[in-house]
């Protein structure tokens, strides 16, 4: 067997959504991401514009199970 190609995709969040999802916090919205993605994928994007902590991720994740 031999590896022909590896190709890589990545979809990143825009540059406005980090600020814009505190600007909503801080106006008293609720939050909420609904993704189709995988748990591990939906995580790392939570966590990377900062609205994920572990206590609201542990809930989460048991549903997906």
């Amino acid at each position: 067997m031999q590896l022909c190609g590896l190709i890589g995709l990545a979809d990143p969040p825009r540059d406005s959504v980090k600020q814009d999802i505190e600007t909503c916090t801080e106006a008293g919205v609720r939050i909420v991401m609904i993704t189709g993605d995988n748990g591990n994928t939906a995580s790392a994007i939570a966590k990377k514009l900062v609205c994920l902590t572990a206590t609201k991720l542990s809930p989460v994740m048991s549903l997906i199970k």
